[in-house]
């Protein structure tokens, strides 16, 4: 699961970095000799090119996430790891934009890998283990981001760069990576990708309830170890004739002490049929039936997540946009090697964050107060990233420096986050008893608003561009208009996250022990 998380991370992030070359190129190749590239266009057909695998998951994330219900989450992650393969080897190879559009749309219609994970995570994961899941969830995405700008900057290109005298490669125009310069960061991600298909395909077992039996489920819940590291280890025990999974911690993070395990035994119902939930004597509690669409508290944290992922998507496509940009244009004039280090410093700060930071953050403050910390963590980059351009001439490492901190904050903020709104929608989802239609939805929110990323990413830097074309606006601020944009869309998600309240459940010790009717919001 982790390989298979990391490698989706690899296939969304990688064309964030690659695409505005190759739009760019695209564009070089159809105008006239010596006739520049226009920066509005260059916005808006990378954000559209940004944006049409999430557009076309948006259509079938949904029904995924519903068939994933009645054939199991494993076949659809399997079809959804072939669809990226064939999807990453096609984009790289594109000779024209239209083609690199078909391919990212192939893409994205049959991936339903990630709705596909997080309902396995309910299926066969309680409260403490699906914690630790998500976060760790959060760091095979972190890695995926460390390694997907570090393959799109310095792979991309490889005739003018390391590879330049290899001459069958690069020897003349006919030769493979100089017709296709973006095709070997791509056929990397292709392979790796492949590599979790056979994988999962080898070992993952099926978890879906009434698609295995108690020990098909038993070892669905063993494939599902995510641990890093011989102190964390995903285990399964018997209790009442009940599979449930639990992690076994280091000494100071074991059960009994307050710790994010312990905050979720407070968050999420403990492993039931999906109709009852733990009382405070162990007994099932009669859940009422209420469909997930008509419940108040699964809108508000999907619609959460939905937000989350358009803060960190448009961000994606802004970056790049204002690297490339020249700087007459506001821009930093980077080449992809340039932007790499920052992208691939930031998914190290990611890793370390959720290894060693994430936890204690949870254990002190609780999830939705980490959520909104996370959310307010947005401000301080989007200043940074676009007050790199305001380095001297020369001064190479003071830009990189700035890109460096804008990266890390941007990478933290990530992590809790992400972390956060995953917790709370699986949360609301097991409480309907609904995990696969639920975490289908998510994601079909979460296509329409990865759609909408790039989309609006391209649209407010070509929008920017054009206000600094007016006789009334100050030219050298015109980078900074998208990322206040993206500022003010973080503080709008903050108001949203101020009516989230999950109901505790009964159960976890002193506060569970309450009535349900009479139990506290969550910490805020």
């Amino acid at each position: 699961m982790f390989v298979c998380h990391f490698t989706q991370a690899l296939f969304i992030v990688l064309p964030y970095t690659v695409s505005v070359y190759m739009v760019r190129d695209f564009l070089v190749a159809g105008a006239a000799p010596g006739q520049p590239v226009p920066e509005q266009r260059v916005g808006v057909l990378t954000g559209a090119l940004g944006a049409v695998s999430s557009a076309a998951a948006l259509l079938t994330s949904y029904p995924l996430g519903a068939l994933s219900d009645r054939v199991g989450r494993k076949a659809v992650i399997l079809v959804g790891l072939a669809s990226s393969v064939a999807s990453l080897l096609w984009y790289g190879a594109a000779p024209s934009l239209s083609q690199a559009l078909a391919a990212r749309a192939l893409g994205g219609a049959f991936n339903g890998v990630i709705g596909a994970e997080k309902a396995m995570i309910g299926d066969c994961c309680d409260a403490r283990a699906a914690t630790r899941a998500f976060s760790l969830f959060s760091l095979a995405w972190g890695v995926g981001a460390l390694f997907a700008p570090v393959l799109g900057g310095g792979l991309s290109r490889p005739c003018a760069g390391a590879l330049a005298g290899a001459t069958w490669a690069c020897g003349d125009a006919g030769a493979p990576l100089r017709r296709w310069p973006y095709l070997l960061p791509c056929a990397v991600s292709a392979a790796l990708c492949a590599l979790a298909l056979a994988l999962c395909a080898l070992g993952l077992e099926e978890t879906l309830p009434g698609k295995c039996g108690d020990e098909g489920l038993a070892s669905g819940q063993a494939s599902l170890n995510l641990s890093l590291a011989s102190s964390v280890q995903l285990s399964v025990r018997r209790e009442g004739g009940l599979d449930s999974a639990s992690l076994d911690w280091p000494a100071d993070d074991r059960p009994g002490q307050v710790g994010p395990e312990a905050e979720a035994a407070t968050l999420l119902p403990q492993k039931t049929d999906g109709r009852t939930a733990p009382g405070p004597d162990g007994a099932g509690a009669q859940l009422p039936h209420t469909a997930w669409h008509k419940d108040r508290l699964v809108i508000l944290c999907l619609i959460g997540y939905g937000a989350v992922a358009f803060i960190y998507n448009l961000f994606d496509e802004l970056l790049p946009l204002f690297a490339s940009a020249p700087h007459s244009e506001g821009g930093l004039a980077l080449q992809p090697s340039g932007l790499a280090p920052s992208n691939a410093f930031g998914g190290a700060v990611l890793i370390l964050f959720t290894l060693l930071g994430l936890g204690p953050a949870l254990r002190a403050l609780g999830v939705l107060p980490v959520t909104r910390l996370g959310l307010w963590c947005v401000l301080p980059f989007a200043v940074l990233v676009p007050l790199a351009s305001e380095a001297p001439p020369g001064r190479g490492a003071l830009l990189q420096a700035t890109l460096f901190a804008g990266q890390a904050l941007r990478s933290t903020s990530a992590a809790t986050a992400f972390t956060g709104c995953l917790i709370l929608v699986n949360a609301a989802a097991q409480r309907c008893g609904a995990l696969g239609a639920v975490n289908g939805a998510g994601q079909a929110l979460a296509s329409a608003v990865r759609a909408a990323g790039p989309l609006a990413g391209g649209g407010l830097w070509a929008g920017a561009v054009a206000l600094g074309g007016a006789p009334w606006f100050p030219r050298a601020a015109l980078q900074y208009v998208p990322f206040a944009a993206l500022a003010l869309v973080a503080m709008l998600a903050q108001v949203l996250y101020l009516h989230v309240h999950l109901p505790l459940e009964g159960g976890g010790g002193e506060r569970g022990a309450q009535d349900d009717a009479e139990a506290p919001p969550l910490r805020s």
